[in-house]
């Protein structure tokens, strides 16, 4: 009738039952609390991220109808659409940086002609225009720009 009775008949019927043991003291120690905590944040954040992808979303098009496509490829398109923006920010900076060049250049023509000569000079400018974003794509075949 003792309250320790309980417990050791609760030992004695359960025990094949590889969840319980008798040595308690002796058993490895299993995870921290934070940690299967953490786990299981990361799972439910797993499955949330992959229920949301599945998500139907209406998009509209540009004339107008509307069509029902899965969030992961709006989210596709949208972080594509991000991509494209920063590439076109590169470019203009690229640009901007050559036009800077070409400018300093221009102002110092004479220095530059006197020093390397009008054929140097010229190429260099040539070399400069041809870096810009879509000027190697606009020449015909067969010809050369590095050389005047």
């Amino acid at each position: 009738m003792d309250e320790s009775c309980k417990y050791i008949l609760s030992v004695l019927v359960h025990k094949d039952n590889k969840d319980i043991s008798t040595r308690p003291t002796k058993q490895p120690p299993g995870p921290t609390r934070a940690a299967v905590r953490e786990k299981k944040t990361k799972e439910t954040e797993k499955e949330r991220s992959a229920a949301k992808a599945q998500r139907p979303v209406g998009v509209v098009l540009p004339d107008g109808t509307v069509t029902v496509e899965k969030y992961g490829d709006v989210d596709h398109q949208s972080k594509k659409a991000k991509v494209d923006g920063m590439r076109s920010v590169i470019d203009k900076n690229r640009v901007d940086a050559i036009m800077s060049q070409i400018s300093v250049m221009r102002g110092l023509e004479e220095i530059y002609v006197a020093r390397m000569g009008r054929d140097e000079y010229e190429r260099r400018l040539v070399n400069l225009a041809n870096q810009m974003p879509g000027m190697m794509e606009q020449a015909p075949q067969g010809v050369d720009h590095s050389t005047p």
